[in-house]
């Protein structure tokens, strides 16, 4: 929470604390890191060490004076890290509580569908986990549900800019903006929700026949409103602000807001604070990840910037995107994450002097696709842990989805390339 403070702080008042503000923030966040790191798995404590390890010796044989690459490395992701933390603390807020009439049918399971697309885009795993366990308390935990809550979630990774994917593509890639991305992506993802709706509704009738749904109610709706209205705000009163910080403040003030309005001050601020005394540390998978990740990116920064290493003066298109999307799903079902992908490529592609948008979709549907067919992405190991549905499973059912959506993403780089956006 000290490194959320800090981010915040140092984008509101840059100049008062000048390098205090970063220091403190990676300062705090590595603390906890390595306070929480006994609770990590011994896989993920091997990855995250290997990242550091090599991220810390190729930036100093690249060159980088070492307090100068201390000073990065220490905070290259906080901003990331801090609209995390805050999104995190919108759980607390039950707008998805499944209360309302218990429907059946297709219509029941298009309004789930819809419900996790909704949810699912401010809340992220949160609403997936709510919408589940109802099902499953009602017995539609099957395979049939998970797969189609799966396929609808990952696919707001594409354009939801309370995904941490947004917030790394826009960490990453300079001159890329979130309305921008927003309006190149959002296609993307309706055409998910169509291909989910048409598979279920012409391959699987039986089950959404059969489906008892999740309410989707119009008051839960609010939420989502209330933190687009509140983003907006912040837009237009401090432009300047970084739009992590934007979406970390409205995160907090929606959350504070919701259970004031619910419960009175008094309880918002009490669980507030419990959540951060006993839910914050259940982040420390993303916390360790991408703290590693971001030694491996300010590494391979200073690799390319000291011009040892120089890619083909290619220019980055459509067929070049397309080729750096294969190749990023590639590594994700062979379980590299997404974020290390990116931070990875990140400097390498940089040097092509890509157009921004172009790059920054690349990333985000990478993102997207890359979470809905690795086995060992948190949302299906999430699932086969919660539910027992093996994730591989969930992956190779998946796959023809994804395969559609990757041409898709190949139509959307062609439109993008070819009419010169971004």
């Amino acid at each position: 929470m000290l490194m959320v403070l800090a981010v915040v702080s140092d984008a509101i008042a840059p100049s008062i604390g000048d390098r205090v503000f970063p220091w403190a923030a990676g300062i705090s966040s590595w603390f906890a890191a390595v306070v929480l790191w006994p609770s990590l798995s011994a896989g993920l404590r091997v990855a995250a060490l290997a990242l550091i390890a090599l991220g810390t010796a190729i930036g100093l044989l690249s060159g980088l004076d070492w307090l100068v690459f201390l000073e990065q490395a220490l905070s290259r992701n906080a901003g990331i890290l801090c609209m995390l933390i805050a999104v995190g603390f919108l759980r607390l807020v039950p707008i998805a509580s499944g209360r309302g009439p218990r429907r059946r049918g297709a219509a029941a399971w298009r309004d789930t569908m819809l419900a996790t697309a909704v949810f699912g885009s401010v809340i992220n795993i949160s609403a997936l986990l709510i919408i589940a366990d109802y099902l499953r308390a009602r017995g539609g935990g099957r395979a049939f549900a998970l797969e189609s809550l799966t396929r609808v979630f990952t696919a707001s990774a594409a354009w939801s800019p309370f995904f941490a994917g947004m917030a790394v593509v826009i960490e990453y890639v300079p001159g890329a903006t979130v309305s921008a991305l927003m309006a190149a992506s959002l296609p993307y993802a309706l055409v998910a929700m169509l291909f989910t709706w048409a598979w279920g509704r012409f391959r699987r009738v039986d089950e959404t026949q059969h489906f008892e749904g999740f309410p989707l109610a119009l008051s839960a709706l609010m939420l989502p409103l209330v933190l687009a209205v509140l983003v907006v705000c912040a837009f237009v009163l401090q432009p300047a602000l970084p739009i992590v910080v934007m979406i970390a403040l409205s995160a907090l003030t929606a959350c504070f807001g919701f259970l004031a309005f619910a419960k009175g001050a008094q309880h918002a601020f009490r669980e507030m604070a419990e959540h951060v005394e006993t839910g914050l540390a259940n982040g420390v998978n993303e916390l360790v990840l991408f703290l590693a990740a971001g030694v491996l990116a300010v590494g391979l920064a200073a690799l390319f910037d000291s011009g040892q290493v120089q890619l083909p003066n290619a220019p980055y298109d459509w067929v070049f995107a397309s080729l750096a999307l294969a190749a990023m799903l590639f590594f994700a079902v062979l379980g590299v994450h997404p974020v290390v992908s990116v931070t990875g490529l990140a400097p390498a592609l940089l040097a092509l002097s890509p157009p921004p948008v172009l790059l920054a979709l690349t990333f985000l549907f990478a993102w997207s696709l890359g979470t809905s067919v690795s086995p060992l992405s948190a949302t299906l190991l999430t699932v086969q842990g919660r539910y027992g549905l093996a994730g591989w499973r969930v992956a190779c059912a998946n796959a023809p989805f994804a395969a559609a959506l990757f041409v898709v993403a190949v139509a959307s780089f062609y439109v993008v390339d070819v009419n010169g956006i971004g």
